[in-house]
Order: structure tokens, then sequence, then C-alpha cells
């Protein structure tokens, strides 16, 4: 979904959309002829772009990452170190900014297993701080 529906969503539910901020990409640079170059948000190689937002904008509440799948980057790490840092990363920039900041990881649709067990993704990344809710 793209920031333009999620806003839209947004302002059908009464939000003060002025204080919305969505990242759809970043930006990496400009072609010569002067055209965006951009790429999809990565936590591990965006945490900092992450924190210098949350400096400029100042009194942020809270930061939802939704789907945190999506974002955790580079699938060549060992999956153990994959979760550990950015999940550190996070950590450090919620303190940091005295922002909470939420993963939202989306049940697959295989029924009958414990709903744990039906989380995609790589759900340990925040394993100290998850809590399912329905």
């Amino acid at each position: 979904m793209t920031g333009r529906h999620t806003s839209a969503r947004l302002e059908a539910a009464g939000a003060e959309v002025s204080r919305v901020h969505i990242v759809d990409d970043v930006t990496i640079g400009y072609a010569g002829d002067g055209s965006r170059t951009s790429r999809g948000f990565s936590l591990q190689a965006d945490i900092q772009k992450l924190g210098s937002k949350l400096d400029e904008l100042r009194d942020v509440a809270v930061v939802v990452i939704d789907p945190i799948s999506a974002y955790l980057g580079d699938n060549r790490f060992p999956q153990e170190r994959r979760s550990s840092e950015p999940s550190r990363a996070i950590e450090r920039t919620s303190r940091t900014h005295d922002t909470a900041i939420i993963g939202v990881s989306h049940l697959n649709k295989g029924g009958g297993a414990q709903a744990l067990m039906r989380v995609t993704g790589s759900w340990r990344l925040l394993r100290r701080h998850a809590r399912l809710t329905s």
C-alpha cells in the first residue's frame, strides 16, 4: 500500500494527517538529468537516516513499520545476525529519540497452528518485545 492510500485511510478515520509522515523509499542520489534515484527503506541500511528524520521532526510519539519483514534488508546474513543487529539498532534509536517503534508482523494463512508460529518473516527480530494481539 502506498503512502497516498494510507493517508486517505487515516484521514477517513479522523487522524490529523499533517502529523503523519510516510516513508515509501529512500533517496540515494540524483542522475545526471536531475531525476531522483531511490530504493526501498531498509532497517539495516537506513536506521541512521530514520534517526535523522526523528531529529528533524522532533517529538515523534511512534514509528510503525508494517510489515517489519519487508524492511529487514540484506538476506545474506545468517538468520541470528539478521535478527539481532536490527533489533539492537531499533532499540537504541527508540531510546535515543524517546519514540515507540512498533514492528508489525502479519499472521500467515495457515490455520491450526498456535498464533506465534504463524507470524511471517523474522519474528525473532523483536523477540524480547513481542506481543501478539487480536
